[in-house]
């Protein structure tokens, strides 16, 4: 019987590196709320099927900048700030362990081990078809991972590249949550097919310097002034934040 014995994340939302051993029974995870259950499920979802919890399909167009760990977005933000010792863009990957006999043609030393194993990987990583106009980008103040110039690569630890019917292992997710679909750029989505990869990236870094710039403003400070003085609210410490892709 295939089951997945481990899977491995970097940089994937709230996981900057994480490792979980599973066994081949049943397996319950419990945390508190926002400490990455659900990440951890729609990890393993992305790889075996493709599609976020959501119901999206992982395409270049539905990446965005919410998928990459925060702390890690910010060192490489920072560091491109700085004259030297600029970081890479960073990448996202999830590999899935699988305990299996069965599989010989998923079997490979293309894991983050380095050991041959048998498994499959996804990698949201920076395309280096695109290194110039990303060389070009970083002149100028960004504040936001350019995953314009991203790829998607799903893969077998035999570092050959697989799509959903090659795979015999299906995911299947029952959730009983509503989640909100993530309106990732829309106004540009609309009109990207007349534009080049330059002049999307460019307008879109555009577009959020000047979210980021009515983001810090009077009004902001304003509100939560108002959510502090009102008791009746809640009462926990509340502050009203602007979330934007």
């Amino acid at each position: 019987m295939n089951y997945i014995k481990k899977i491995k994340i970097e940089n994937y939302k709230c996981f900057r590196e994480f490792s979980l051993e599973l066994n081949k029974d049943m397996n319950i995870i419990v945390g508190y709320n926002e400490s990455g259950k659900s990440t951890i499920l729609e990890a393993i979802h992305l790889v075996l099927s493709g599609y976020f919890l959501n119901g999206k399909y992982l395409s270049n167009n539905e990446l965005s900048e919410y998928i990459f760990n925060k702390e890690i977005e910010k060192e490489y933000l920072d560091s491109l700030n700085g004259i030297d010792n600029h970081q890479n863009p960073p990448r996202v990957l999830i590999e899935i362990f699988f305990d299996s006999n069965d599989l010989p043609e998923f079997e490979g030393d293309g894991n983050s081990d380095k050991e041959k194993n048998c498994g499959l990987c996804l990698k949201i990583e920076f395309n280096d078809e695109y290194q110039g106009d990303y060389n070009e980008l970083i002149k100028t103040k960004i504040t936001s991972i350019p995953i314009e110039y991203y790829k998607i690569v799903r893969m077998s630890f035999a570092r050959d590249n697989i799509i959903k019917k090659k795979i015999p292992i299906k995911s299947v997710l029952i959730n009983s949550t509503s989640i909100s679909a993530r309106s990732s750029n829309i106004y540009i989505s609309k009109i990207k097919d007349d534009l080049t990869v330059r002049e999307s990236a460019t307008l879109l870094q555009t577009y959020r310097k000047s979210i980021e710039e009515t983001f810090i403003n009077d009004s902001k400070e304003t509100l939560n002034r108002k959510i502090d003085e009102n008791p009746d609210i809640s009462k926990k410490k509340l502050k009203y934040l602007l979330i934007y892709q």
